[in-house]
């Protein structure tokens, strides 16, 4: 068995879908000063989310808290 965390919305646990961030590499076109002017294309996922960040329900907009969860 494994234990893994999991995110929990505090409003209503049946909620099982959540805003939060992840850290993404993208190539930019850019003007002449290094401003965006579009996103080109994805790259990769530099880093996935974190139980360190902030987790909000997408659903209700309430907090999520980080629970243990075994598999």
């Amino acid at each position: 068995m494994t234990t893994r965390w999991k995110m929990v919305c505090t409003a209503d646990a049946t909620h099982d879908r959540f805003m939060t961030c992840a850290t993404e590499l993208v190539e930019w076109e850019v003007d002449c000063f290094g401003n965006h002017v579009r996103t080109a294309e994805f790259i990769d996922v530099v880093h996935e989310p974190s139980p360190n960040n902030d987790w909000t329900c997408a659903k209700c907009g309430a907090d999520a808290t980080r629970e243990d969860h075994e598999e």
